[in-house]
């Protein structure tokens, strides 16, 4: 018997054209997908599946053998193919295949940084993804005129907002940008004058201002009324000092401009421009060396004075009235001085109406002749210093009339 061996042949592969990708409906993504895509070509028959990239699309739907419809998964950013995978196999990838996943922005800078809190200011924001840009927001709060300049820039002006630090994000239609430190944004209120000290000064001005209140950093002016204070130096967040300039008389408004607005006016903030005083007349003009009685010194302007002297010994106990001043006299030496006063407005000048002259005592070095009648009327000479205006006193009892 001889053996004879069958051999069979084993089955051909299926066969079949290729499908082929024409056009996608849509060519772009967030990295999220979820979109559907509408994808046209031929050979469509027996789908299995279509992949973006490495990712699975979900939801396949084939309407005809040149139609399908399908949902984007989410992939990482980039350009991938999309394919078509058959039982016959896969479409090859083609220019018409491409499809971009596109990342949300990013924002990497923000300038300027901060606002007043009435907004309006152009701000120009560097990032990346700016393209299909739909809103920038500043918190919560839509910025407007936005204005796309590439894919790496726009402008936009601020809002108006309340004083806070807030994150600038943009929107666009592949997401919103995460927050970083680079988008900080501060809106900042407008400064206040809380104190000025002194309060008061010469009409001429030149007088050293402390300023109190919030909001001074970046101070670009003061101004008292109309006129601009000069030499601004800023302490602090909540100090400053200025130079006064010249005035009128009367009170005005201290106000204070940074970048982010104006201080408004506030009886807070006042400053009086005075008149100097000036003296008409000093009553005692004359005493002691040592001092110590009460002087009333009359003039103008002498409401606000602070301080009275004599030559340059101040005096204490002061009591002030518009018209006149009432004081205690200091002691001092032998001769004239000028009583000067002095107020915000400045210090009286000198002139003859406000002389003091300190009066040494009287001494005595011989009386001529030391002895006469019980009667008396006789004539007797006495001799020493400071005898101008002596009264003389023979005991307790004082002579009728001196030469």
């Amino acid at each position: 018997v001889t053996s004879m061996a069958v051999i069979a042949a084993s089955p051909a592969p299926a066969t079949g054209a290729l499908p082929a990708v024409g056009t996608l409906s849509v060519k772009t993504s967030a990295l999220a997908g979820g979109g559907t895509v509408t994808i046209k070509g031929k050979n469509f028959t027996k789908v299995k599946s279509v992949k973006f990239g490495t990712a699975l699309g979900t939801h396949l739907k084939v309407k005809s053998a040149s139609a399908l419809t399908i949902v984007v998964p989410k992939h990482a950013a980039g350009v991938v193919d999309v394919r078509v995978m058959t039982s016959s196999g896969t479409s090859k990838a083609v220019a018409a295949d491409k499809f971009t996943y596109v990342a949300p922005p990013s924002v990497s800078k923000v300038a300027p940084s901060a606002s007043s809190l009435a907004g309006g200011g152009t701000i120009a924001i560097t990032g990346s993804n700016f393209t299909s840009v739909t809103k920038v927001l500043f918190g919560t709060t839509a910025g407007t005129n936005i204005k796309v300049t590439s894919s790496k820039a726009l402008t936009v002006h601020a809002p108006a907002h309340t004083a806070a630090m807030v994150d600038v994000k943009v929107v666009s239609k592949y997401g919103t940008s995460a927050a970083v430190a680079a988008d900080k944004f501060s809106y900042v209120a407008a400064p206040t004058v809380t104190a000025v000290a002194p309060s008061a000064g010469p009409l001429a001005g030149n007088t050293s201002i402390t300023l109190t209140g919030t909001g001074f950093t970046g101070a670009t002016a003061v101004d008292f009324g109309a006129a601009a204070g000069t030499n601004v130096v800023v302490n602090s967040s909540t100090s400053l000092t200025v130079i006064s300039p010249a005035g009128a008389a009367g009170p005005v408004d201290i106000t204070v401009t940074t970048p982010y607005g104006t201080s408004s006016v506030s009886t807070t903030d006042t400053f009086t421009y005075t008149t100097a005083p000036s003296v008409s007349s000093v009553s005692p003009s004359a005493g002691p060396l040592g001092g110590g009685g009460t002087i009333t010194i009359s003039g103008a302007n002498l409401g606000s004075v602070t301080s009275v002297l004599f030559g340059t010994v101040a005096a204490t106990n002061i009591t002030v009235s518009s018209a006149s001043i009432t004081a205690k006299i200091p002691a001092g030496v032998a001769g004239t001085v000028d009583v000067t006063v002095t107020s915000p407005g400045g210090t009286s000048a000198t002139s003859t109406s406000d002389q003091y002259t300190y009066v040494a005592a009287p001494t005595m070095s011989s009386v001529s002749p030391a002895g006469g009648p019980l009667g008396g009327k006789n004539t007797v000479t006495v001799q020493g210093a400071n005898l101008a205006g002596a009264v003389v006193d023979f005991g307790s009892t004082p002579v009728p009339g001196v030469d």
